[in-house]
C-alpha cells in the first residue's frame, strides 16, 4: 500500500512486520507523513518548566510562569505540550493557518494522536478561532484537529481581534485584553464539571490560554482547568 506524504508529496510505503500481521487488532488510521518529514518535528525534551512545559535548562518556573504566579497569586493553569516550535513546525503552522491548507490537519492528528489519547479528562474545550479567520479559511483550525481525536464541548466564542497574536511581540501579547466570551446557547450544552482540558495549537506566553481559563472559571468555579497546546 502506498500513500503520499502531505508535507513533501513523496510516496509512503507501509511496512507491515510480523507482529502487525499476527495482531488481532486492525487499524484504519491513515498515515500522512513520511519518515523524513516526521523527523523534522521535534518532541520537547527535558528539563521543562513544571507549569507550562517550556523546554529550558532547569526545572524552575520559567519567566512567563513567574509572571503568572505574581498576577494570579499561584493560581496556575497547568499546560501540556508535545512539540517544539522549530523551523519544520513553523512551516507546517504557516501552511495550515496562513494559507488555509485544511488537509494538513491530518499531519497534526498523526503527530499527536498517540500521546494525546493518554490524557483523560471529563471535558475537552477547544479555544475558538477569530471569526474573520474562519471566514477566510472556511474552517476552524483548532476544532478541525481535535474533533477527530476526542469529543469536544463548545463553550467559548471569540471576538474579532484587530491584530493576530502571531503578529504581536511579547509585550503586546501579555497586554492583550480578554477576547473570549461564553456562547449564548452554552446552557443547552453539557454543564462543565470535573477536569476540563482547554485545547489550542501554540502556547507562546500563555496569555490566550489564561484568558480562556478565566472566563470559564468564573462560570464553573468547581472545575479543574488545564490546557493542552500542541506546540510550546
Amino acid at each position: 500500500m502506498t500513500d503520499f506524504c502531505l508535507v513533501c508529496n513523496q510516496p509512503i510505503r507501509s511496512q507491515l512486520d510480523l507482529l502487525a500481521l499476527l495482531s488481532p487488532k486492525k487499524t484504519d488510521q491513515e498515515h500522512v507523513l513520511c519518515a523524513n518529514c516526521r523527523a523534522e518535528f521535534h518532541l520537547l525534551g527535558q528539563p521543562r518548566c513544571p507549569k507550562c512545559d517550556r523546554e529550558q535548562e532547569d526545572e524552575r518556573l520559567c519567566v512567563d510562569c513567574e509572571r503568572w504566579e505574581r498576577m494570579y497569586h499561584g493560581n496556575f493553569l497547568v499546560n501540556h505540550s508535545l512539540f517544539s516550535y522549530n523551523e519544520g513546525m513553523h512551516e507546517l503552522v504557516k501552511n495550515y493557518k496562513k494559507y488555509g491548507d485544511y488537509e494538513l490537519r491530518k499531519v497534526f492528528i498523526e503527530l499527536i494522536r498517540s500521546d494525546f489519547c493518554q490524557l483523560q479528562y471529563d471535558f475537552y474545550v477547544p479555544l475558538p478561532t477569530d471569526p474573520k479567520h474562519i471566514a477566510s479559511r472556511k474552517f476552524d483550525t483548532i476544532s478541525s484537529i481535535f474533533e477527530e481525536i476526542c469529543p469536544l464541548t463548545y463553550v467559548l466564542e471569540k471576538q474579532t481581534n484587530e491584530m493576530p497574536q502571531s503578529q504581536k511581540d511579547r509585550k503586546q501579547r501579555m497586554t492583550t485584553k480578554q477576547t473570549f466570551y461564553l456562547r449564548e446557547n452554552f446552557t443547552e450544552s453539557p454543564q462543565l464539571s470535573g477536569r476540563v482540558l482547554l485545547l489550542d495549537d501554540l502556547y507562546t506566553t500563555g496569555r490566550t490560554a489564561y484568558h480562556a481559563r478565566d472566563i470559564l472559571q468564573k462560570q464553573f468555579p468547581t472545575c479543574q482547568f488545564e490546557s493542552f497546546c500542541i506546540i510550546r
